[in-house]
């Protein structure tokens, strides 16, 4: 990305901005609604939408350098793979799967709280590996993100939203791909004319 003009890297990053936390708030509600159903195809979409979530949030981090984002979201695409075969999604679970979505949105408004960070990633982890989960000190910390358009009721408009975001990021996704190949192209051009 080293090729982007400030400008472009700025707009790249307030659409990643945008779309990871609309993503975050249809993921945050996807789950909640995994943690009423039972066993059953019903549970089944929505665990399978909420893996497309968190993949999507997973994938639009890494392209734009967000690391931090990026495994946050994959242990969360972790867990909820893992919980397929739980009967139900205990309170514990869902207490540590808001607690990353908190934390992936508070680390694309830039929030960087790396304490907080580990712990979090460090429960997704242990809860991915024994299925015993403990919600972390990262639960003590909402008051960061309560004033975030992120902390909004459950059952917000964006939820209806979801298509044309999707689009929206898939766009950027492509975008951010054609840069990355230009750059490289460039570089390798750059190199054979030294």
């Amino acid at each position: 990305m080293s090729d982007l003009t400030e400008k472009q890297l700025q707009e790249l990053l307030e659409v990643f901005r945008e779309e990871v936390n609309l993503l975050a708030d249809q993921l945050d509600q996807s789950l909640e609604k995994l943690g009423e159903i039972d066993v059953g195809p019903a549970r089944e979409e929505v665990e399978k939408e909420s893996l497309r979530l968190a993949h999507s949030i997973k994938g639009a981090a890494s392209s734009v350098g967000e690391g931090e984002i990026e495994q946050l979201a994959h242990k969360v695409e972790d867990l909820i793979s893992a919980l397929r075969t739980e009967a139900t999604v205990d309170e514990a679970h869902q207490q540590v799967l808001q607690q990353a979505i908190r934390e992936i949105q508070a680390r694309s408004r830039g929030e960087d709280n790396r304490g907080r960070f580990e712990t979090i990633l460090a429960s997704l982890v242990t809860c991915v590996e024994s299925r015993a989960c403990s919600p972390g000190e990262g639960e003590e910390q909402p008051s960061q993100s309560a004033d975030a358009p992120s902390a909004a009721p459950k059952g917000v408009e964006q939820a209806q939203n979801v298509r044309v975001d999707a689009t929206r990021l898939d766009h950027l996704m492509g975008f951010a791909g054609d840069l990355l190949s230009t750059a490289e192209r460039n570089d390798a051009r750059k190199q054979r004319l030294e």
